[in-house]
């Protein structure tokens, strides 16, 4: 086994390397076609891009068991946006290449493609009808670690309906319908698919403020089934937001809503999030913005054991009990941007996200308690070569930190350098 894995890991540069070559040759032979008749592809366009990445701890694990790998993304791209009149059809197609130096069961291909038109009347109607269709190629580790190369497809379609244009009240409803499958029968459980519609109303309270209101439903069911009963679940939320353009440079947006989930297996699930974020631009060459967001949950659940009788002619009883589980996160968010130059731009980003939950049954009686906290710091740059090529730069700290009262808990960190360079033809 070690002699095989050395052997694919030696031959693994030579494979990345001519991967790489006819990636991008398929590129430039789109961009030649380009070039060739500009009249006949105006309404198209091309894009290709080259991104290699470090993670000093790829898998996540605790200090002193880190393992180090280097992978690289190729991303290919092509699309075409035609409109007339009032109507717009934009079509998209990409597929994306990841490929690792080391762990090569991580190796993916994913492809994805889109299809969206767009439609407005001479009045204050207009819509929106899309679909897409995203597709995934990978290894599989099952049981013995054997591996086989598995499939998963995800596709669905979309339509909306949005009513008011330059009045102070709008209207739009939307409905959504998606599918996922996976190649392998292992893999059937996370088969499923979702039906969602919402309805949302808009006022524009004057030039600084707006107010929207959002209802939603969305309902998803698995494929397998747990103790012959089909996992169903029904999620039902409302939202209202609030916008409030101070100056053209300042901006406010608040936020409060309650969702309640109802799953087949008699849980429960009430939640209720709220924040505020900030977007603020102080000078000319920086922006900040700020953020900050609680979301307060509770889930109800209740689980049925067996247990000796008291008689002989019962000697099995029935033992139902009712779990209650409180969890609380609590989210915090800093970006911050500089525009050194035209071309160039840096960008800072910090995000902190605090969790802690705690489950409890009937009576009372605490059965446990955990808590989380989540840190990743990023600092990024960007820089446009050209009117078609670009390129970019990030470094990405990330730790995570778990305590438990029924365990010892756990903590890692893993640090990610990347760099990509992309062509754009249009």
């Amino acid at each position: 086994m070690q002699q095989r894995f050395m052997t694919g890991f030696e031959r693994q540069p030579k494979r990345l390397a001519a991967q790489v070559v006819a990636r991008w040759m398929t590129g430039w032979i789109v961009g030649a076609a380009w070039c060739v008749a500009p009249a006949a592809w105006a309404a198209w366009d091309a894009t290709a891009s080259e991104s290699i990445s470090h993670v000093d701890n790829l898998l996540r694990s605790e200090s002193g068991q880190e393992r180090a790998d280097t992978f690289q993304t190729t991303t290919l791209g092509l699309g075409a946006d035609l409109t007339w009149s009032r109507q717009r059809l934009r079509l998209d197609t990409q597929a994306a290449f990841n490929r690792y130096q080391q762990f090569s069961d991580r190796d993916s291909t994913n492809t994805n493609t889109s299809l969206a038109w767009s439609w407005q009347t001479v009045g204050a109607l207009s819509g929106s009808v899309s679909a897409f269709r995203n597709r995934s190629q990978y290894q599989y580790t099952g049981l013995l670690d054997t591996e086989q190369a598995a499939y998963s497809t995800q596709q669905g379609t979309s339509a909306s309906l949005r009513l008011g244009a330059g009045g102070p009240w709008s209207a739009s409803v939307s409905s959504s319908h998606s599918r996922s499958s996976y190649s392998l029968a292992a893999l059937n459980a996370q088969a499923g698919q979702q039906n969602a519609t919402s309805l949302s109303v808009g006022y524009r309270t004057g030039p600084h403020g707006q107010v929207q209101w959002v209802n939603s439903r969305s309902v998803t069911e698995s494929q397998g089934q747990v103790n012959g009963v089909t996992p169903r679940s029904t999620q039902t939320s409302s939202q209202l937001t609030f916008d409030y353009i101070h100056s053209p440079k300042t901006n406010w947006h608040l936020n409060w809503g309650r969702s309640v989930g109802v799953s087949s297996m008699g849980q429960r699930t009430p939640s209720n999030v709220g924040g505020v974020n900030l977007s603020w631009q102080p000078t000319a060459k920086l922006s900040v913005g700020m953020g900050w967001q609680r979301d307060t949950r509770s889930s109800q659940s209740t689980i049925q054991t067996l247990a000796p009788g008291d008689t002989a002619e019962d000697p099995l009883q029935v033992i139902t009990t009712g779990l209650l589980n409180e969890g609380v996160t609590t989210s915090t968010r800093l970006n911050l941007g500089w525009a050194v130059s035209v071309r160039s731009n840096l960008g800072l980003s910090y995000n902190d996200v605090r969790t802690s939950s705690a489950s409890l049954v009937v009576n009372g009686a605490l059965l446990d308690v955990s808590a989380s906290r989540s840190r990743q710091m990023a600092l990024s740059w960007s820089h446009t070569l050209s009117r078609a090529w670009s390129m970019s730069c990030s470094l990405t700290r990330e730790r995570l930190s778990v305590s438990e009262a029924s365990t010892l808990g756990h903590a890692y960190t893993a640090r990610t350098t990347a760099c990509s360079l992309s062509l754009r033809l249009q």
